[in-house]
């Protein structure tokens, strides 16, 4: 089981293999970060519950730390992808975090299409674009590093 610290008290769903944290972090700006390997099941609730707040919106800005993802069914990736595709319009941004290794072909391939997705492998300009838009007044860019942090059990 994974847990993840959760300071700033978003959503959490989880399963065996996986965590994911979502909410959102400031007006119309909607924050995920998952942990693990996700499976269809934590995907479709996932999706479900974006599909919920994008009912009520009308744009925000989507944010996706997926820099702890280990894995992923790919029903759950094409699933997100379909959802994408369907209420394109209502996101103003996205901008996902991939492993440190850059992001897969399918990601590339993905984000290719749209444009407008971007995809970032380095964690302080995923978090320097996160404050660009979610300011936090007491905080520097430098220490909201810390807001997330994987804990694996020994």
């Amino acid at each position: 089981m994974y847990e993840l610290f959760n300071p700033a008290g978003l959503r959490m769903l989880e399963d065996a293999e996986a965590a994911v944290a979502f909410g959102y972090v400031a007006p119309r700006v909607f924050y995920a970060r998952f942990v693990g390997r996700l499976s269809a099941t934590l995907g479709d609730s996932y999706l479900s519950a974006l599909r919920v707040v994008l009912a009520d919106v009308t744009t925000l800005a989507y944010f996706a730390d997926a820099s702890a993802l280990r894995g992923y069914d790919h029903l759950a990736r094409n699933r997100f992808e379909g959802l994408v595709r369907a209420e394109r319009e209502k996101f103003a941004s996205i901008v996902l975090l991939t492993q440190p290794s850059g992001a897969s072909p399918a990601s590339r391939a993905f984000a290719d299409v749209w444009g407008e997705i971007k995809l970032l492998s380095e964690p302080l300009e995923f978090e320097r674009a996160l404050c660009n838009v979610a300011p936090f007044p007491d905080r520097t860019s430098k220490d909201w590093a810390h807001v997330w942090q994987e804990h694996l059990p020994r």
